[in-house]
């Protein structure tokens, strides 16, 4: 055999740019990654505030328990699915009004109620959302309504 050649390519081997700690500073980089997790993230700084307080007025929305009964009463409850009997267990876990209940998703609506069928948490985790959103809808409303009058 013979001496090898000094590369054992045809080509020269690829030439990468050193990395910031060998070299002098980068500077501004003109190249993006087309990875978007690997694009530099710009966190912001902690608040020496403390955190804003949630001062939503919650007593605009029903109590669980005659949200519930509401259903049962209404075109809601034309399928005789007995809303009202899951009352207590939402009382007993403290979801005292319907807002509370919204924030929940089915499984957890399944885990407070474990008798309740997957189909009526399903129905009981959409009609929360949108009786909340809707009055909450109607609060900001009235407060838009309110406030051109005075």
């Amino acid at each position: 055999m013979g001496t090898l050649p000094a590369y054992p390519f045809p080509y020269p081997p690829p030439m990468f740019p050193p990395y910031y700690p060998y070299t002098l500073s980068p500077g501004p980089s003109h190249w993006a990654s087309p990875i978007p997790s690997h694009q530099q993230r710009h966190l912001p700084l902690a608040s020496s505030s403390p955190p804003e307080v949630q001062t939503e007025d919650i007593s605009i929305f029903p109590q669980s328990v005659d949200w519930l009964k509401s259903l049962d009463d209404g075109p809601r409850g034309v399928d005789n699915q007995n809303f009202v009997q899951y009352a207590q267990n939402f009382t007993d876990e403290e979801f005292l009004r319907v807002c509370d209940i919204a924030d929940l998703s089915t499984v957890e609506i399944l885990q407070i109620c474990p008798t309740m069928t997957t189909g009526t948490a399903h129905k009981i985790a959409d009609y929360a959302q949108q009786d909340t959103t809707t009055i909450r809808s109607d609060k900001s409303t009235s407060k838009v309504t309110g406030s051109s009058l005075d």
